[in-house]
């Protein structure tokens, strides 16, 4: 995973890490930008965001967990599975 501060300009295709404000509403970490997105975040002055891009191989943090708790044993701990959410 390749993951930084990138110009707005070059961040399409790439992950959010870190939610985003803008005039119209808000982007959320994990979301995957568009030529949409890049439009609304240039127009509001957004000159660069954090954003991660997966490597061949990686899994994004929702298939992690997914993985991760499809791999413990029934009743472990109070474990179950839920929807994902993002934490801000």
């Amino acid at each position: 995973m390749r993951f930084g501060a990138v110009p707005v300009a070059g961040a399409e295709g790439a992950m959010l890490a870190h939610s985003v404000r803008l005039p119209g509403g808000k982007l959320r970490k994990g979301h995957v930008l568009t030529a949409a997105d890049i439009d609304a975040l240039a127009a509001a002055g957004v000159a660069e965001v954090v954003v991660a891009r997966l490597d061949p191989g990686d899994m994004d943090e929702d298939a992690a967990a997914l993985a991760v708790a499809g791999a413990l044993p029934d009743g472990s701990g109070g474990c179950g599975l839920a929807r994902p959410s993002p934490g801000g």
